[in-house]
């Protein structure tokens, strides 16, 4: 008693000890927000996949008890398959598929023998159908350095020769066991018969299996069984990471398959606990980290991928073991089992001789319906392609008029992020509108949200190959003229530069504002780094005023959304109004800030002081483009950036945001852009001083 008292401690400290891990990397609110943004069709693809499996393992049952001279209705086997499923993973060790011995023996009349053989013999099957694909995966799969592909390749060998072994002396074993018991005084002679008889009983029914000649069959069902379920782990993965910016071809079959074996294998330990969690999470954050994973990736997938299989499972678990306990599925033995109404009947030894191709039958529909959901909703990179239906305009006298006397004024040129294509680039032209030239736009990635450098001669801006907001992405710096692209951090957007030109701002996981030198070392936590009012909430668009002082950032506290503004030292936040998107003045004595409420062309820009908490209207652009956003004050406060688009637009992926520069000496905005592009986040890029 001692011992399992204290081994289940033992167990739940583990379980509990890692999940805390993980929780402290990503949070609940992360979890449930992946899992609320998964693809349907991805998951549909799961749901059949997964419910082919059971099917191929509910037909690899019955041709086992066929052998023995019994075939329970197979609707009845299948719910069976459903309830040994949900305990499966309930038990560590996976002890809870001894489940489906009591229930077909207790629920469907089936004796112990047929039961029991049964059961060991799919169980040691289903290991050497795993065995070949492990061989496969290792083999064939892009491993990272980190991770050679001998240990598993010679961890399959081992375990397919242990298993086939197994396989082989089972009977054997039965055999010695039930001599063992005989001579066991000290347990009644009662008991010591029942054992025996049940162990005499296994044996009889494994050898008759054996002499059957139908092990090929059984190695085929449990390949289908293995792949079958492990495709449905895989569209269950992608349907989790397609929202955030992964595509198929991100997610190497093989290379999968490893992570979800080896995770799988880690939950079936004895130490893995209730349900496997904890085990399972932490094998599967570090194999996949390993696989090349982002960290934040592996750790938010290991723990929503298994919550999601989980309630899964025991959902048609319990439903299933509900029905199996209605009395019409309640079959004893002593009943009439030739009678049509029952659930079992006797038969003599089955062949099966239209196996193949029921089995190429049921995989050519198993392949089609796949396939079916795949065209009718592409995955992949088209799901993001990008098709404007904006036309360019052309500039009036009156414009052109207006661009030539704002360059004559304007300290240098534009740098902004453009999607000109089926992705965002990072774009520069002059205050005339002339000489749009290219930074970086190259077709895989999203570059986007470009920051200069004091001097001119660095870009700062964020890569990512998705523009779903939780999709992973990197900050990069890179060379005014396009040159010598580096990635500064593999986990962070929004970049700024420090007025000094030797720090980097930027956001992370939209929750917290980083900072990092210019090299892409010494990363520290700028906020909220434990402040109370803002633990776990948004921090979104982060930017710091000139002096370091201060950080501006929209939150969705206390609703989404509104623009604050919080002394780093004090950490006293202020919230000024319901809007996003704030930015300091050049002496940080005010901000400016989106606001949609009340504004002539459905958003304009405010401006919030800093000491009277005073808001006023700062410019409001008229319609036809009169959606302000994106705004920047540059050349101290001289010039307000920002971008605008027509009204019933508002998406920031694919609308026609045009470039505006207002002067505070001129009384209306001067339209840079006349495209048909989406054109964000507009900054000065001074002059290079030789």
């Amino acid at each position: 008693m001692l011992r399992k008292t204290i081994y289940l401690i033992f167990s739940l400290v583990v379980s509990v000890g890692i999940i805390a891990y993980l929780l402290s990397h990503v949070s609940v609110t992360d979890v449930i927000e992946l899992v609320k943004g998964i693809d349907r069709s991805a998951v549909v693809i799961f749901v059949f996949l997964s419910f082919a499996m059971s099917f191929f393992r509910t037909w690899r049952y019955s041709l086992l008890l066929g052998i023995s001279g019994y075939q329970p209705n197979s609707i009845s086997l299948f719910l069976v398959v459903l309830v040994r499923n949900f305990f499966s993973d309930l038990l560590p060790a996976r002890l809870g598929t001894l489940i489906y011995v009591y229930i077909v023996t207790s629920r469907l009349g089936i004796p112990f023998g047929p039961a029991a053989s049964s059961f060991a013999l799919s169980f040691l099957f289903d290991i050497i159908a795993l065995a070949p694909i492990v061989l496969f995966a290792a083999w064939t799969a892009t491993l990272a350095a980190s991770i050679p592909s001998t240990p598993f390749i010679l961890g399959s060998v081992l375990l397919l020769l242990i298993t086939i072994a197994l396989l082989l002396l089972l009977p054997k074993c039965c055999h010695i066991a039930s001599v063992i018991l005989d001579k066991m005084t000290f347990l009644s002679q009662g008991i010591r018969e029942k054992l025996s008889g049940a162990l005499d009983s296994s044996e009889r029914e494994l050898l008759r299996v054996k002499d059957a000649g139908v092990y090929k069959q059984v190695f085929i069902l449990s390949f289908f069984v293995r792949i079958l379920k492990y495709s449905s782990f895989y569209f269950l993965l992608y349907a989790l990471l397609k929202p955030i910016g992964y595509h198929l071809e991100d997610l190497e079959p093989a290379k999968i398959f490893l992570g979800l074996c080896s995770s799988e294998l880690a939950a079936s330990l004895p130490i893995s606990g209730i349900a496997g969690f904890g085990v399972y999470e932490g094998t599967w954050a570090m194999i996949f980290e390993l696989l090349g994973f982002p960290g934040k990736i592996a750790k938010l997938t290991a723990i929503s991928h298994h919550l999601f299989t989980q309630v899964y499972g025991y959902s048609l678990g319990l439903g299933a073991l509900l029905v199996l306990l209605l009395p019409i599925f309640k079959i004893n033995v002593e009943d009439d089992i030739e009678s049509e109404n029952n659930n079992l009947r006797v038969m003599t030894p089955m062949k099966l001789p239209l196996f193949l191709p029921k089995l190429l039958l049921l995989s050519a529909v198993i392949v089609a319906a796949t396939l079916t959901v795949l065209i009718t909703d592409p995955l992949g990179k088209k799901a993001e392609s990008h098709a404007s239906s904006a036309t360019s305009d052309v500039p009036t006298p009156a414009e052109k008029r207006a661009l030539i006397e704002i360059s004559e004024v304007f300290p240098g040129k534009i740098l902004f992020d453009s999607r000109r294509s089926e992705t965002f680039g990072i774009y520069t032209i002059d205050a005339d509108g002339n000489n749009l030239t290219k930074i970086i736009d190259t077709p895989e990635w999203h570059e986007t949200y470009p920051d200069p450098s004091p001097d001119g001669k660095q870009i700062v801006y964020a890569r990512k190959k998705s523009l779903a907001r939780r999709a992973p992405a990197e900050v990069w710096i890179i060379n005014r003229d396009g040159s010598n692209p580096k990635m500064l951090n593999g986990d962070g957007t929004f970049p700024t530069f420090s007025t000094d030109g030797q720090t980097v701002y930027f956001e992370r996981d939209r929750k917290k504002a980083m900072a990092m030198d210019l090299d892409g070392t010494n990363e520290r936590e700028l906020f909220p780094a434990g402040h109370p009012q803002f633990n776990n909430a948004y921090v979104v668009k982060p930017r710091v005023s000139r002096d370091g002082k201060m950080l501006s950032f929209t939150s969705d506290k206390p609703n989404r959304w509104n623009a604050w503004f919080v002394n780093l030292e004090s950490k006293e936040a202020t919230r000024m109004k319901h809007g996003c998107e704030p930015a300091f003045s050049h002496n940080s004595d005010f901000l400016v800030m989106i606001k949609k409420q009340g504004m002539a062309g459905r958003s304009g820009v405010l401006k919030f002081e800093r000491e009277s908490n005073k808001a006023s209207i700062y410019y409001d652009g008229k319609p036809p483009l009169g959606h302000d956003y994106f705004p920047t004050l540059a050349a101290e406060d001289r010039f307000l950036l920002y971008s605008a688009c027509r009204q019933g637009e508002h998406s920031h992926e694919d609308s026609n945001y045009q470039i505006f520069i207002k002067d505070r000496e001129r009384e209306q905005a001067v339209r840079l852009n006349f495209d048909a592009h989406t054109n964000r986040w507009p900054k000065l890029l001074p002059p290079v001083v030789p």
